[in-house]
């Protein structure tokens, strides 16, 4: 089940109807990029992820959209990135 029916909403589609630039640069970064929502009970939702991960992790952005991030991310490095994000949420702002 998806959690977005409308998948004219999604990212990056979004971007590209509002904003191009951001779209190119989306695609075109070749580090690897999120974009995840945060949900009440301390979890984390993948909602896309760029062409550069998509080749790291094999998986295309419309197959992991709407999963946890403990089913995206590898168990190796998934403490890592979750610590990340927790300290991304104290901070109130991107580190």
């Amino acid at each position: 089940m998806s959690l977005h029916p409308d998948h004219s909403l999604r990212p990056p589609s979004l971007l590209h109807r509002s904003l191009p630039v951001l779209e190119s640069l989306w695609r075109g970064f070749p580090d690897n990029l999120f974009i995840v929502r945060c949900e009440p009970d301390d979890r984390f939702v993948v909602e896309a992820i760029n062409p550069a991960l998509e080749r790291v992790l094999g998986r295309r952005s419309e197959n992991v959209a709407g999963q946890a991030l403990e089913q995206v991310i590898p168990p190796e490095q998934l403490a890592s990135v979750q610590r990340h994000y927790r300290d991304c949420i104290a901070q109130r702002a991107p580190i």
